[in-house]
């Protein structure tokens, strides 16, 4: 997927404009990943706060994007099989106030192969209510009940 993101800045001192508006917020960084079952069109996906999503979680220090998408879908979906990093398919920002602060979270997207049982065990301590196994034309099909950020991900990395 290529997406191209232009900010124009109109201030005195652009950078210095740019660097308050980052500052005003705390940042994290997760990484989680689309995964299909090898050589099959069929995607895993999970229900959290009632919205459909992808499994990611926060990197955390000392451990690379990769390692964190990998560990966070292991996690948060009890897979069991032998999953492999294919390409990285994109990042996505989104901003949210938790506590009284602003965040800026950067997620970072891989695309994975899946061998192994499908069978899944959601982590309900983290909001997830279910994992489920959806076809292609279904997951396109559903694209309106995910998080707004994530559906031209989805259909730029199917």
């Amino acid at each position: 997927m290529n997406v191209r993101l232009f900010f124009q800045v109109i201030a005195p001192d652009p950078k210095l404009a740019m660097n308050a508006f980052f500052n005003a917020f705390k940042r994290r960084k997760t990484a989680g990943g689309l995964v299909r079952i090898k050589e099959q069109s069929t995607f895993l996906l999970i229900k959290r706060f009632s919205k459909l999503d992808l499994p990611k979680g926060h990197i955390e220090k000392g451990e690379s994007a990769r390692e964190a998408a990998l560990r966070e879908v292991y996690e948060e979906t009890g897979l069991t099989g032998k999953l492999e990093l294919i390409s990285k398919c994109g990042v996505t920002y989104h901003v949210f106030e938790k506590k009284g602060k602003s965040y800026l979270k950067k997620n970072t997207w891989y695309v994975m192969n899946y061998t192994g049982d499908l069978s899944t065990t959601p982590q309900t301590e983290e909001g997830i209510d279910a994992v489920f196994w959806y076809e292609k034309d279904q997951l396109i099909g559903k694209l309106n009940a995910f998080y707004p950020g994530l559906s031209e991900l989805i259909v730029g990395a199917c």
